[in-house]
């Protein structure tokens, strides 16, 4: 028995895959992964190396469910081929393709991807940030809210002290708790050049300086319209000429 390969009449395009993920990933991963690296990276060639993709159509195309395509993700990150970065303006990842050639040849690292929630927890005093969190949000965090928020401290460099704040500023303006809402206000207050607690207290007092500074210029400059100073002025006028009259009657009652 043989395998052979038609010629071809009509040229629609390939797509080339490297033999090493044919030869050595391939036969170790599940239908579900394969399919979606290899719909994915298809895509990608296709859209000139870039790729906004969402997740739910990609999904429903494969005949998955998100939970699915997630975890086919997740499983192409911990072989080590894939790499993300969580982009800090956007609040989304960027997800890439390693070259498999030159990862065997030792070019270039394999991508570290720790689902591991033990191996954060040694990290920066992150266990004492994250009892503080679940002590303001009342829940037990969820794995992959352990690795988000380690993700985004890790692209803001902001310090666990402005991570607490930040879910207690949510919980008191809010309050309900949203790990999207906290998340876009840690990256606001980055881009805004805060990253300390201290960061955070000289922006409340400046602004609260702003404040007091504009209600003492409410309270001690009120410049009169021009309404009002010619109003003025006609009452004092009437006022004198009423007190005119006033005299002239006393003076003729005290005549008579």
């Amino acid at each position: 028995m043989k395998f052979s390969i038609d010629t071809f009449t009509l040229d629609l395009g390939e797509t080339p895959i490297e033999n090493l993920f044919l030869d050595l990933l391939m036969p170790m991963a599940d239908g579900n992964a394969v399919k979606v690296y290899l719909y994915l990276y298809r895509q990608v060639l296709s859209n000139n190396n870039y790729l906004d993709f969402n997740e739910d159509k990609i999904a429903k195309n494969l005949g998955m469910d998100t939970e699915e395509f997630n975890k086919a993700i997740e499983y192409w990150m911990e072989t080590g081929v894939i790499s993300r970065e969580l982009v800090v303006k956007t609040g989304k990842y960027d997800y890439k393709f390693l070259s498999i050639r030159e990862l065997q040849l030792g070019r270039k690292s394999f991508y570290e991807y720790d689902r591991n929630e033990e191996n954060f927890l040694n990290k920066d005093n992150s266990q004492e940030m994250f009892n503080k969190i679940e002590e303001i949000i009342e829940l037990p965090l969820s794995s992959t809210n352990i690795i988000e928020i380690l993700e985004l401290q890790k692209s803001t460099n902001v310090s666990s002290d402005l991570i607490i704040k930040a879910f207690e500023y949510s919980k008191k303006k809010t309050g309900k708790m949203n790990f999207n809402y906290v998340f876009g206000i840690i990256r606001n207050w980055y881009l805004d050049g805060i990253k300390t607690l201290d960061d955070y207290y000289k922006l409340v007092e400046n602004e609260q300086i702003k404040k007091a500074n504009i209600k003492k210029k409410r309270k001690y400059y009120k410049p009169e319209s021009k309404e009002k100073k010619e109003l003025d002025v006609d009452f004092k006028e009437n006022s004198a000429e009423l007190e005119s009259i006033r005299k002239l009657i006393a003076q003729r009652k005290k005549d008579e």
